[in-house]
């Protein structure tokens, strides 16, 4: 680069300028092309009390940034001839089991190159464990709270984030090499690689460490996650780790990862969204590969272009807060760099060059109406009198057609729908602001509601959800003209089992199951609270500085209760909680 200190001179301003503006008490940054680390740079304090300075061995957690050190510790077993991508995760793990909509034995076809390109159809999570829930189980516990959950589709034909397939892998290896995954990571990566991976950070006497949080509070400690986003590791190791990554599995000049590997880590999905345990952005007229992280109390963004020859990450101590913001400095740092590079940045605003407008009969455009799944985003297309809108479930953007399939938007900057030869919608080029170009794949049509027995208008009501054992998510139950709607935690319409009277599904495939005094969600419990106006006047009685308390908390229970056209209740606990 030509300009490399007027460029790190203003990231290092613009990092400073964001750990003020959002609240974050540290942050650690560096910026490496393949053999120099170009900048290391830390800024702030470990804790809100500005007691320990951040320096480049402060510790930070990765969050989900681990799935993609996860997916590289995997690729090493393979190369070590142990285990295969597409061998089925039941020949090492036989007591592993699903329920299926889609046929028979389901849990037999399901490979770690599913659980690693997330398209098993797995649920995001356990139901003992991780990000939603109340308490804190055992590694054992949390990995058996898959068994008997719900596939959300068909092995292999669509894309759903889940958490629990990746600590899965992290479970099985451990099998494999007879030693837990902490020490077999330091292994196979840590070790050759000159660095550290630390799991399971005993705060009260690990030195260095930053602790998490969310907004004024501490947040919780991390639950035991190997896979899915558990490691601590401090920016001066992530430095070398992502110089790993841009030397396509060499450090030093020597070879650890077999480039036939490696290789292997950057082969899109069924989306074209997410290889093996990394997203895959197209932005700038470039392809970048990527990760992002975020739970209990921290987040972390990992990018590198080999293309352009420069990764970076960033690692701070504040999850409640703008991550928007935090997209868009990413963003602008990824294009200051490749504009010193000599690259047209303009190459990915929409619409793209040479786009023609034509016009559009208005009734050709109702085929794409439908739901839309990627990596990180997902929309449903739909239509009424104004036209053709995106439903983001708590607002809409309408689109504005340039041509048949180019459509300009107000979230995005627009959309280009993508078509088979038999002009049916296949997916979409989704133009994001903060994100790149996002293609996403058409699932089909939303089915209509569908009437079912009045005895499921039993469950209406209100459940809350565990968030990092601290916080609480809440989702509404609704019994409306004979049909089930479910809003908030997720939202929708509910669409019954054929034999099974207590299970239904969103139109994402998510498994909603009532039991007697609580639901799972997508594998999640949620705990019926049948007197809300009662619960909250307790905890502001007895325990006013509760939790759960806290504005965001009260609000998603009050806009709850008046869709349930409950607004009594809601305006007793507007008044005795004083929002």
């Amino acid at each position: 680069m030509k300009n490399t200190e007027n460029i790190i001179d203003t990231i290092r301003n613009e990092l400073s300028n964001a750990r003020s503006d959002l609240n974050i008490p540290g942050i650690a940054f560096t910026l490496v092309s393949k053999n120099q680390i170009l900048l290391q740079e830390c800024f702030g304090y470990l804790e809100k009390e500005k007691v320990n300075d951040v320096n480049t061995d402060s510790l930070f957690c990765l969050q989900s940034t681990t799935k993609t050190v996860t997916a590289i510790v995997f690729l090493l077993a393979v190369q070590k001839g142990v285990v295969q991508l597409d061998d089925p995760i039941m020949n090492y793990y036989p007591d592993f089991s699903v329920n299926s909509r889609y046929g028979s034995d389901q849990e037999t076809k399901i490979t770690f190159k599913h659980l690693l390109s997330h398209t098993s159809g797995l649920a995001r999570e356990s139901r003992d464990g991780g990000v939603f829930d109340h308490k804190k189980p055992t590694w054992r516990e949390h990995i058996l709270g898959i068994n008997d959950s719900w596939l959300k589709f068909p092995i292999g034909t669509s894309f759903a984030y889940s958490n629990i397939g990746m600590d899965l892998i992290t479970f099985i290896l451990e099998h494999i090499f007879g030693k837990p995954y902490p020490e077999l990571i330091q292994d196979l990566l840590g070790d050759p690689l000159g660095i550290e991976f630390s799991f399971n950070i005993d705060f009260s006497t690990t030195k260095n460490v930053s602790r998490g949080y969310l907004g004024k509070y501490l947040a919780n400690e991390l639950d035991t996650a190997y896979g899915c986003g558990g490691i601590f590791i401090s920016i001066k190791d992530m430095g070398t780790f992502i110089q790993f990554l841009l030397n396509k599995g060499t450090h030093n000049g020597k070879e650890i990862l077999k480039e036939e590997y490696f290789s292997l880590l950057l082969e899109t999905d069924i989306t074209g969204g997410y290889s093996l345990g990394t997203d895959v952005k197209n932005q700038f007229g470039t392809v970048f590969y990527s990760h992002p992280g975020g739970g209990f109390g921290y987040g972390s963004e990992l990018f590198w272009s080999p293309d352009h020859n420069f990764g970076f990450s960033l690692l701070y101590n504040q999850e409640y807060t703008d991550l928007i913001k935090i997209k868009k400095l990413m963003v602008s740092f990824i294009s200051s760099i490749l504009r010193e590079k000599g690259v047209n940045v303009e190459n990915s605003k929409f619409p793209p060059e040479g786009t023609l407008e034509v016009k559009v009969d208005p009734r050709s455009v109702k085929k794409y109406i439908g739901y839309y799944t990627g990596a990180f985003i997902s929309v449903i297309v739909n239509y009424d009198e104004k036209g053709l809108y995106i439903d983001y479930g708590e607002q809409t953007d309408y689109l504005k057609p340039l041509n048949e399939t180019v459509f300009t938007a107000s979230i995005p900057d627009g959309v280009i729908f993508l078509l088979s030869d038999d002009n049916d919608p296949i997916g979409m080029h989704y133009y994001s602001k903060t994100e790149g170009i996002v293609n996403l794949s058409y699932n089909g049509k939303i089915p209509e509601p569908v009437e079912i027995s009045t005895e499921a208008a039993k469950y209406e009501g209100i459940h809350q959800i565990g968030l990092y054992y601290t916080e609480a998510l809440y989702i509404a139950v609704k019994w409306v003209n004979n049909t089930l709607q479910v809003k908030g935690f997720v939202n929708g319409n509910l669409y019954p089992h054929p034999n099974r009277k207590n299970v239904f599904f969103t139109h994402t495939g998510a498994a909603v199951v009532f039991e007697n005094d609580y639901l799972l969600v997508d594998n999640v419990r949620g705990i019926k609270i049948t007197q809300p106006v009662d619960y909250f006047t307790d905890l502001v009685e007895n325990d006013p500085k509760h939790r759960f308390l806290t504005n965001w908390m009260v609000n998603s229970v009050i806009n709850l209760l008046n869709y349930l056209e409950r607004n009594d209740e809601s305006a007793i606990i507007k008044e005795i909680t004083k929002i």
